[in-house]
């Protein structure tokens, strides 16, 4: 009995410790680290590889989407075939990176998904998914009011029935009703000193969480405001990030958080745990990861990641998955 016991406690450790497709060469870089509020219970697995600058990874029940901003289009990801979706999407650069399709958001009783992209001058988009495939001439444009709409990094759609848009090239937070019929414009709502990205709400108190990238000078930071204030002013609660990019809400104190790393040095990104109960202990969960540049959490606790990859200009990123669970 004791000798079974070892045993099992041997594989255990070694299933903790490797938890990652060691078959892989793609994976050889990527470390998975030990932390006090998250355990991996699936490893760490390339989904697809060779993908020129993918993006924005996004679940609509059983349809995993993610955008290429290097070919300006959204493709779904079936029987480990790429099935364009949405193609014609413009580009812009970013620190040298190839972007266009950054956000996605679902809004399931119209059946509408919507896209932030770096199209003309960028734009909020607006597609009805049972008339995929299409092109992006059929969407229909939300206009961001007061300021030139310049690279939306994020769409989110919040509980108390608005939309949100986080702007990289204006720095700037948009927000209004969501109108899926008239698609009324967003009014900008704050600004801040670089651009926001992702975005995230906390279904247990309606705060917003957003990353705010920073210069790529280890000053991104992490924010959150009530969309619902009459005046918004966003709290910033931790800083010193480089190029933070994603944020996803785990429960009511725990977020994941998605660190582009340095502009055109491999091997720097993470993915991070975040405790704002304790916002001065941060915890990476993935090191060693090639300017990520998307973020997808599950409620099941799947998780997708996209990485642009060890190239700028090659077409050589990824799409991962894991799945996590709180301790």
């Amino acid at each position: 009995m004791q000798t079974k016991a070892i045993f099992f406690c041997f594989l255990l450790f070694v299933f903790l410790t490797t938890c990652k497709d060691e078959e892989d060469p793609l994976l050889q870089d990527i470390e998975i680290v030990e932390n006090p509020y998250l355990e991996v219970t699936s490893p760490l697995q390339v989904l697809k590889s060779e993908l020129n600058n993918p993006a924005a990874p996004f679940r609509i029940g059983d349809k995993m989407l993610f955008a290429e901003s290097g070919k300006g289009v959204i493709s779904e990801l079936r029987n480990d075939q790429l099935v364009p979706v949405i193609e014609g999407f413009g580009q812009d650069n970013y620190a040298g990176y190839s972007i266009s399709v950054l956000g996605m958001a679902y809004e399931p009783r119209s059946r509408t998904l919507f896209t932030t992209a770096a199209q003309d001058v960028g734009h909020l988009f607006m597609f009805d998914v049972d008339e995929f495939p299409t092109s992006v001439s059929s969407g229909k444009k939300i206009e961001l009011i007061l300021t030139e709409p310049h690279n939306p990094f994020d769409v989110l759609i919040a509980s108390g029935g608005s939309i949100l848009v986080a702007s990289g090239g204006t720095k700037s937070a948009y927000q209004g009703p969501l109108d899926v019929i008239t698609a009324s414009p967003l009014q900008q709502i704050f600004e801040v000193s670089t651009g926001i990205a992702g975005m995230a709400e906390n279904p247990d108190d309606g705060f917003i969480y957003a990353a705010v990238t920073g210069s790529g000078q280890k000053d991104g930071s992490l924010i959150r405001w009530d969309p619902l204030a009459g005046s918004i002013k966003p709290e910033t609660i931790a800083e010193g990030f480089e190029n933070l990019t994603e944020v996803e809400v785990i429960n009511d104190h725990l977020l994941l958080l998605l660190e582009f790393g340095a502009f055109g040095q491999a091997g720097t990104g993470r993915l991070l745990v975040f405790d704002k109960n304790k916002p001065e202990l941060i915890f990476p969960l993935l090191i060693g990861l090639d300017a990520p540049s998307g973020l997808f959490l599950s409620e099941e606790g799947e998780v997708l990641i996209s990485t642009f990859g060890k190239e700028m200009k090659n077409s050589d990123g990824l799409l991962l998955t894991l799945n996590v669970g709180v301790k």
